[in-house]
């Protein structure tokens, strides 16, 4: 979907704190972080050790003042809302932002909000100006499709117990059927 690059990616305060995120590789995600995230010790540990892990991660909708300011120092990346900040507050955050973290200008609907943005030292731009979203549709997968990736989760778990992939196999029936016609194949004599 992403054709190589990386791909943003809203994370709640819950999956911040699980580590859920970091089954995803770090080079093909940005972990983005939602403003109405509450930022305490155990939120800064969370970006601490994520950064520290190679994941960049990003503030949206960022505002001078915002609680989320103490993130600073883990992140690469902060998205500024272009239509909900004034231009006084978007030029404080360029004059107060470290050279390391990127700036990202977000609902640029006009030329003249991207010329501003651009002027003012923002580094990326995202809104309708440039094009609309696309939406993809994906086909869904069948019983037998999930049965099957169910199965290979279970045996490439090194833990895996022979009772567990009994009850994968026997809750689908063709599955069932299948793993018979292998048993009483006459190549596993």
């Amino acid at each position: 979907l992403t054709s190589g690059r990386r791909a943003f990616m809203n994370i709640s305060r819950r999956v911040l704190l699980s580590d859920i995120a970091t089954i995803l590789p770090a080079e093909a995600v940005v972990l983005e972080l939602l403003e109405d995230i509450s930022v305490d010790y155990e939120v800064l540990d969370a970006c601490r050790r994520l950064h520290a892990d190679g994941y960049i991660l990003a503030l949206d909708d960022f505002t001078p003042g915002c609680p989320t300011e103490a993130l600073l120092p883990y992140v690469g990346m902060v998205k500024v809302d272009m239509l909900s900040t004034t231009r006084q507050e978007r030029a404080q955050i360029v004059a107060m932002m470290p050279k390391s973290i990127r700036l990202i200008a977000e609902k640029v609907e006009t030329a003249a909000v991207f010329e501003e943005a651009d002027n003012a030292g923002y580094h990326l731009f995202q809104g309708y100006y440039f094009c609309r979203p696309a939406t993809f549709k994906a086909r869904t997968l069948s019983a037998t499709a999930v049965a099957y990736a169910r199965l290979l989760v279970a045996l490439n778990k090194p833990e895996a117990t022979i009772a567990e992939v009994e009850d994968l196999i026997k809750r689908d029936p063709s599955l069932t059927y299948r793993v018979l016609q292998c048993v009483n194949s006459a190549a596993f004599g």
